[in-house]
């Protein structure tokens, strides 16, 4: 499974950047989240109720692989059922920020079903519920 997109914000990336490694506005923004805290820059724990479909919960750490404030951030999850990366990159973009996402990822079991065109607008969905909650959460 492969998603990518960008997003627009307001603000600096330096705002962006904070928003992103604060528990409480990441708590408020991800659907499903039930906790989550950064461990220092190497690791984030996180539980989550569920993923579309797939009702949980479901938690564990993801490790941070590469971390360049407040530009790049890498992050990645090895599990049975899922294993894959996430890159986000933010550059400024006139008086705000462009925050570009890829992720990559291995489904298997039942998460596989996740990965048809079906479920497709559905994650997507959820993707742009957390963009706009975060915008809303710092704008």
């Amino acid at each position: 499974m492969e998603l990518k997109g960008t997003h627009k914000f307001a603000v600096a990336p330096q705002v962006v950047w904070d928003a992103l490694h604060n528990p409480t506005i990441l708590k408020n923004c991800i659907p499903g989240i039930e906790e989550i805290a950064w461990q220092g820059e190497n690791a984030i724990n996180a539980r989550i109720s569920g993923i579309g479909p797939m009702k949980g919960p479901y938690g564990g750490t993801v490790n941070v692989l590469e971390h360049t404030a407040p530009s790049h951030m890498k992050i990645g999850l090895s599990r049975t059922s899922v294993s894959g990366n996430l890159s986000v990159d933010l550059a400024p973009d006139g008086a705000g920020t462009l925050l570009a996402y890829t992720a990559q990822g291995t489904l298997n079991g039942a998460f596989a079903m996740l990965d048809n065109p079906l479920t497709r607008p559905l994650i997507d969905g959820q993707i742009g519920q957390f963009f706009s909650k975060l915008d809303a959460q710092i704008s």
